[in-house]
């Protein structure tokens, strides 16, 4: 992993450099297909590279670069490299969010309740999208809690 932050930091200097940018969505989602605008004329190779994904492809410059939906599947840092046949490369990186909340997993730690404390139970939620990518903001659960003896028990959380 520290290879990769290495390689992002040195092809971000040199498109720097260079003035060539690539301009990645402000919002991306992962699993959700997008594009990226390219300006320029000839022939060039993109490059992604990501969490769980790698790709490599020529495309003409001047058109919008096509990203797939299975290419962004992992929520994560990704970077994008456009290299010209006649210049530098540049680069771009982006950050793809998890999608809409979808699964849910539920914790429950009964032994990390104080002794003194009766029908108690220590719970934490964790929320994913339908690729498996954990929500990192907070989403509202509601936990419903129906004793074998007592009355039930409603409350939200974030």
């Amino acid at each position: 992993m520290r290879w990769l932050l290495t390689l992002m930091f040195l092809l971000t200097a040199a498109a720097a450099a260079s003035g060539a940018e690539l301009r990645p969505p402000a919002q991306v989602t992962a699993g959700k297909a997008f594009s990226i605008p390219v300006s320029g004329s000839g022939k060039a190779t993109f490059y992604l590279y990501g969490p769980a994904h790698t790709s490599k492809r020529e495309l003409d410059l001047g058109s919008e670069i096509q990203v797939q939906a299975e290419e962004v599947e992992r929520a994560g840092l990704y970077m994008a490299i456009l290299c010209g046949a006649s210049g530098p490369c540049s680069s771009a990186n982006f950050y793809a969010h998890a999608g809409e909340p979808d699964r849910l997993t539920l914790l429950v730690h009964p032994s990390r309740v104080p002794v003194s404390a009766s029908n108690a139970i220590s719970a934490v939620a964790l929320v994913f999208d339908a690729l498996h990518n954990m929500l990192l903001t907070p989403v509202p659960v509601k936990f419903n809690v129906s004793p074998k003896e007592g009355t039930p028990i409603s409350q939200t959380r974030n």
